[in-house]
């Protein structure tokens, strides 16, 4: 496995803890800044391979993400409690002006 795939399996793993919200949050706002970051970047060659690789990086850590308890085929029974917490990863737009 390479680097990169290692590292998509790491952020995957991070994106899909719902116990630690904090963790969720620095990992959304480090991907918008990284996307801002990319975006201000002059107009080179691989800008947009850059911006590609973190759209596609988005993806994977909204897959990663557990559905909500609505969206999850378990019999009522062996559903927990429902929380007040929310995933950030999924609860939060990476770019409010694109919503």
């Amino acid at each position: 496995m390479d680097c990169s795939a290692m590292s998509k399996v790491f952020l995957a793993s991070v994106a899909s803890c719902n116990h630690s919200q904090d963790a969720q949050m620095l990992l959304v706002n480090e991907l918008k800044a990284a996307l801002q970051r990319t975006l201000s970047l002059p107009e080179i060659a691989n800008k947009y391979s850059h911006i590609n690789t973190l759209a596609n990086l988005v993806s994977v850590l909204i897959e990663a993400c557990p559905g909500s308890q609505a969206q999850q085929k378990t019999p009522h029974f062996l559903k927990p409690m429902p929380t007040q917490s929310m995933n950030q990863v999924r609860g939060m737009p990476l770019c409010p002006g694109l919503s």
